[in-house]
This record gives C-alpha cells, sequence and structure tokens, in this order.
C-alpha cells in the first residue's frame, strides 16, 4: 500500500513536469487541458482503488479476528499462533501474506485465496478503467493532432503525437492511428 502511495506521488510528480513542459513549450490550450484532464481522472481512478483496496485489508483484518476466536474455540492454538502471526504480517506490509507452512490453518488458506481474488478483481477493475480512459485520450489526441497539422502547426503536432506515442508506450492496447 505505502509503494502504491509512492508510486502514485511519483506519477503526479513526473505527469505535473511534463505537464509544465508542455504549457512551457506549446501555446495550443486544448492540449494542456486534454492532458490535465487525463492527468486528473488517472489519479481519481487510482485513488479510488486505493480505497477499496484499503477496504479489503480491513475487512480481511476483522476476519482474522474472527476466525483466531474461532480456532481458539476449537482449541487449536497452533491455528491461533498463525492467525496472530498472520493479523501482524498483514498489518506491517499492508499487503496478504502469501506464506504457508503445514502448520496454516485450512481455514486461513480459503481466507487468503478469498481476499486475494477480490484484491486481483480490484486490479483489473483499475487497469480496464485506466485503458478506457487512455484510448478516450489518444482518440482526442490524435483529432488535435489532424487539426494541428492540417493548420500548419507542425511543432505542435509533434508534440501531441508525442504524447500519443507516450500513452501507447504505457498500454497493452494500442489505439490505431487515424489518417
Amino acid at each position: 500500500m505505502r509503494i502504491t502511495a509512492s508510486i502514485q506521488v511519483l506519477i503526479l510528480s513526473f505527469s505535473l513536469i511534463h505537464a509544465s513542459t508542455a504549457q512551457e513549450t506549446n501555446k495550443n490550450q486544448e492540449f494542456v487541458n486534454l492532458q490535465r484532464i487525463y492527468q486528473e481522472q488517472s489519479l481519481l481512478i487510482s485513488a479510488n482503488n486505493i480505497s477499496k483496496y484499503n477496504s479489503i485489508l480491513t475487512d480481511y483484518a476483522k476476519d482474522l479476528d474472527a476466525l483466531e476466536k474461532a480456532l481458539a474455540k476449537k482449541g487449536n492454538l497452533n491455528g491461533v499462533m498463525v492467525v496472530r502471526q498472520e493479523k501482524e504480517d498483514s498489518r506491517l506490509t499492508n499487503q496478504i501474506p502469501d506464506n504457508v507452512s503445514d502448520q496454516t490453518p485450512v481455514e486461513l488458506k480459503a481466507l487468503r485465496e478469498r481476499y486475494a481474488k477480490r484484491i486481483t478483481a480490484v486490479g483489473a477493475g483499475q487497469e480496464k478503467e485506466l485503458e478506457q480512459l487512455a484510448v478516450l485520450y489518444v482518440g482526442k489526441l490524435q483529432k488535435l493532432q489532424k487539426s494541428l497539422t492540417s493548420a500548419m502547426h507542425i511543432d505542435d503536432a509533434l508534440m501531441v503525437k508525442n504524447e500519443i506515442d507516450r500513452i501507447n508506450g504505457n498500454r497493452t492496447t494500442k489505439v490505431e492511428k487515424t489518417d
């Protein structure tokens, strides 16, 4: 979680530097506005998913508490100790640990698997949202590039093309060029 937040701050910093460079070298306000909107929406998507991830971890901690009590009622001291270690590891790393030993209770394995699926779903949802946003952004940039080229604003069109290439370089699916 802390790593994710640090990465987001780094991305934001890079994006802001990139946006300020565009503002200094490009007088085309439409391009600057498109960049700003894209960056804001990307950060919003990431922030929403961080919130979802934190909620999953909170639910996991509650379920670990319940599992600890259930194992204690059964008299399973080793299971209780493994769950306590799991709670501590999860709290320290902000992740669901994946270490499994012979003493890991079956209930804990099932709990981990259930929450791992939830986290995977959040990640996949974020990727899908970011991909949809990138498709829209690149489409708008392509239209802008074409209009700038038609108006003989070649330097501005090249800057837009570089942005399209940068976005497409970070994506798994590329948007085909429209000419």
